[in-house]
């Protein structure tokens, strides 16, 4: 029992009902009995833990719950916005990928390896849910990509090439066993351009994406796609590379006769030529200023005008799609000596890193009568997210420094909290040392990374689990 020595003794109860001794002279406290000790401290580790769960299961809640809206419902409006199938009619209907070109760890040189992943991460997620959404919702006949399917594709070596071919297809993978998907169109990031297209890399993706020259008809239509690879077909120092795509552009114009009925649609990654200060992209282009006509190291922007117009009377298209670009771009072209009229649409990328601000897709409809359509699909905003979690990290730091430096126990009075923090005290008897240990800044920044590490995990792993 605790001793009387002045008429000054003051008791006064716990929440455990333990009595505590004050000196008011001295100002320590002292517990006699050890065993109530080891009890109160028991139990104050189990409080303060509990307050610990509940916080964590709420912040952790509301991140689930603002995540699941963005990588699903927000996604899920967003495509079914762009769904006008009616499930009587018989139209066949072509989603049109431009340029998904898949990041790979060589993509931005210099970055930390961390910051690489977790870029990666992102970047698939985008087209995995996109794809998932697009699929399911509008459950399209044809997809359709235009080329540059990697990034770094053409200058890969078999090993690592065919990882990534592997983790392209998971990324894109068969959901709808009656659709057919076409990736046999090669872009510039894939096999090369002109002079510098890689062999080795263009009989790669010939071997594992099908024919890069070929004609698909589309079934229950009069409708014919013609896949022309005039990257290749612009390679004048090879002609073993560039006579394969001429002599295809021959077959066609002297054994593929075109029927009355028959449309034509001409696919090519690489822009035919256009004079850009006549022919205007429109309105829906992103950038204002003219369509780019340069080149480089491994690209061009158009097609040379011969090129051009040898590929036009020889497939005499009533549609071209083209990408490269990554901006969108519908202009209007004249062929077999101004007789004929034909609309080229450079597709916007489908891939949040490509220098555009909304990515899209293109879908076609084709009707029963053989009348082709086309309309802009907008992607979900790949920024929106990111701003909302941006946020969201803001508030639940603020929080978590809230309950770790100002506030122990949110579900406490001042009074308690006080009377508390001095029982913890007297439980180790020593009032000064303790106090510094707790009011420490290295101890209540430990604390508070602590929290900060609990919540980035779960969080961290939930997004990069979540597809």
């Amino acid at each position: 029992m605790i001793s009387r020595t002045n008429n000054n003794e003051k008791y006064r109860s716990s929440n455990l009902l333990l009595p505590i001794y004050n000196n008011s002279k001295e100002g320590n406290y002292v517990i006699n009995n050890n065993k109530y000790n080891k009890r109160y401290l028991s139990k104050m580790i189990k409080k303060n833990k509990n307050v610990l769960i509940y916080v964590y299961l709420l912040l952790t809640s509301i991140w689930l719950y603002v995540m699941t809206y963005y990588e699903v419902n927000y996604v899920n409006t967003t495509i079914s916005k762009c769904n006008n199938k009616n499930l009587n009619d018989n139209n066949v209907d072509i989603l049109v990928f431009g340029d998904v070109q898949i990041m790979d760890k060589h993509s931005y040189p210099g970055r930390p390896n961390i910051i690489n992943w977790l870029t990666m991460k992102v970047l698939d997620n985008y087209h995995v849910k996109n794809w998932i959404a697009t699929q399911k919702i509008i459950k399209p006949d044809y997809n359709l990509f235009m080329g540059d399917l990697f990034d770094g594709g053409r200058y890969w070596e078999d090993s690592y090439w065919y990882n990534e071919y592997e983790r392209f297809q998971k990324i894109f993978p068969q959901i709808n066993k009656g659709c057919k998907n076409i990736f046999n169109l090669p872009g510039n990031h894939d096999i090369g351009f002109g002079e510098t297209v890689l062999k080795e890399s263009l009989e790669r993706f010939n071997q594992n994406f099908g024919s890069t020259n070929t004609r698909i008809e589309i079934l229950g239509t009069s409708t014919v796609i013609y896949i022309i690879d005039t990257i290749s077909l612009s390679d004048t120092d090879s002609p073993e590379i560039q006579g394969v795509v001429l002599d295809y552009l021959n077959e066609i114009s002297t054994h593929h006769f075109k029927s009355k009925d028959e449309k034509r649609i001409l696919v090519t990654h690489v822009p035919l030529f256009r004079n850009p200060n006549i022919q205007t992209c429109g309105p829906h282009r992103e950038s204002k200023k003219p369509f780019p006509i340069m080149q480089g190291d491994q690209y061009q922007t158009v097609i040379s005008a011969e090129l051009s117009e040898l590929v036009l009377n020889s497939v005499k298209p009533d549609l071209v799609l083209s990408g490269d670009d990554h901006d969108y771009c519908e202009i209007e072209h004249t062929y077999n000596d101004g007789e004929n009229n034909v609309v080229e649409i450079t597709t916007k990328s489908a891939a949040m890193n490509m220098g555009i601000k909304k990515p899209e897709l293109t879908y076609l409809t084709i009707s029963p009568q053989n009348e082709i359509s086309f309309q802009q699909c907008s992607l979900p905003d790949p920024y929106k997210p990111f701003i909302t979690y941006t946020l969201l990290i803001i508030i639940s730091i603020a929080w978590i420094a809230y309950i770790t430096f100002f506030n122990n126990d949110i579900t406490e009075t001042s009074e308690t909290q006080n009377n508390r923090k001095l029982e913890k005290l007297a439980i180790y008897g020593d009032k000064k040392k303790m106090k510094q240990i707790i009011d420490s800044k290295k101890f209540k920044l430990g604390l508070f990374a602590y929290r900060i590490i609990v919540i980035s995990i779960v969080v961290i792993f939930f997004y990069i689990g979540y597809y």
